[in-house]
């Protein structure tokens, strides 16, 4: 079933809002007046460098200073003379967000620089050829390799993306083109740019929708901003896309978009601990500092009567449906523990677990089942990207 995307303004922040029918997958809520920092290239200053934590501190702007891997980032961009490639206090260096800061974590900044397209990522400092985990086509995943493989450079490499699968190769090149001119552009240029200045500028969230969706996933994006309409209207134009995404203009003085869709709603429902399964059992989401934990209690779902093998597991599959969903719509990420109900049978255990994992699959962004421990807790990974939603809320909406 096609998704609508819905985005609108509520006081300081744009929404940003993937429905499907009436119910939130995901949202994003980012300040309408914050200039885009991830994605951001600078010419940056390596201020420290701090070897307990093999890590070095970088300063991109005035009072902005970025978390550098250096176990991560081994082949630094330098824009000043050197006589080695060993990375000194002063040096002056290319980098990217590739993190916001989050709490009292800065954010963080990479030398692996990506210039993202619809259907590839141009990965400069990284020459492989990568592909979304989405693309399981294998005659398709064959083809577009033939295809990537006549771009192949000593410089860069590509990710190809989801929207590649079903793309014409004609328009894959089209792109292709186009970021390998702008990837040049940038680096050509970095030499002869001072300390603090933007190379480039990531989009803001609201923008990005006709980059990462598809007219195939998304039945067509409503807004009730007149200026995003305007923005997001420009770029489709300028795509060259044989099915872009519809946009629609939203005017109606009686009922807002927000009161339309129940986006406010299900945003404050999004931050409740306490989540209430339709057998009686519930969820108990705690976010935590170095952690998320999730706890699955049977609630009513049991009361009163003598508990079976054959609840437990109906419950607990109940709760990894909405456990996945609320992941995602939560847009938690790191660590995640889940505690099961606990059931004796490895079988159901094990049925459990695969169903589990066809239902993490199903989100945009990189989520692993990494193992059950010897307490029988699953833990997940979910790759950082943007603040969880009760961060980005925090300061109302």
């Amino acid at each position: 079933m096609k998704q609508r995307l819905i985005i609108t303004k509520q006081k300081n922040k744009h929404i940003v809002a993937l429905t499907d029918t009436e119910k939130l997958i995901e949202v994003q809520a980012e300040p309408a007046d914050q200039t885009v920092f991830v994605g951001n290239i600078y010419v940056g200053q390596v201020k420290n460098i701090v070897h307990n934590i093999n890590a070095a501190f970088v300063q991109v702007e005035k009072d902005i200073l970025c978390y550098y891997s250096l176990e991560e980032n081994r082949h630094h961009l330098f824009l000043n003379a050197k006589s080695d490639h060993t990375l000194k206090a002063g040096d002056l260096i290319l980098v990217q967000i590739s993190r916001e800061a989050v709490k009292n974590k800065a954010p963080s900044c990479t030398c692996y620089l990506n210039f993202t397209g619809r259907y590839s990522v141009l990965t400069w400092n990284k020459t492989i050829i990568g592909f979304s985990n989405k693309i399981t086509d294998p005659e398709r995943r064959k083809q577009l390799r033939k295809l990537y493989a006549e771009w192949k450079n000593p410089d860069y490499g590509f990710i190809v993306r989801t929207n590649a699968m079903d793309a014409p190769d004609d328009e894959i090149r089209k792109e292709l083109q186009e970021l390998v001119e702008r990837a040049e552009r940038v680096i050509g240029d970095a030499p002869h740019r001072n300390y603090g200045d933007v190379l480039m500028r990531g989009l803001p969230g609201y923008m990005t929708v006709m980059r990462d969706y598809s007219a195939i996933d998304i039945k067509e994006i409503v807004t009730d901003c007149e200026d995003i309409y305007e923005q997001l209207t420009e770029q489709n134009d300028q795509a060259s896309v044989k099915s872009p995404i519809p946009i629609r203009l939203y005017r109606d003085e009686m009922v807002s978009l927000d009161h339309l869709y129940r986006i406010s709603v299900q945003m404050e429902h999004a931050l409740q601990t306490k989540i209430w399964l339709k057998s009686g059992g519930y969820l108990f989401i705690e976010p935590t500092e170095a952690m998320t934990v999730i706890d699955v209690n049977t609630g009513k779902a049991i009361e009163g009567k003598r508990p079976t093998s054959r609840q437990f597991y109906r419950i607990n599959l109940e709760a990894a449906k909405e456990i996945a969903y609320q992941i995602r719509l939560r847009n938690l990420s790191g660590i995640i523990i889940i505690d099961f109900i606990d059931m004796v049978e490895q079988e159901r255990k094990e049925q459990l677990m695969q169903e589990f994992q066809k239902l993490i699959r199903q989100d945009r962004i990189k989520t692993t089942l990494v193992d059950i421990t010897s307490l029988g807790l699953v833990e997940l990974t979910r790759k950082k990207i943007k603040k969880p939603l009760h961060e980005q809320l925090e300061k109302g909406v």
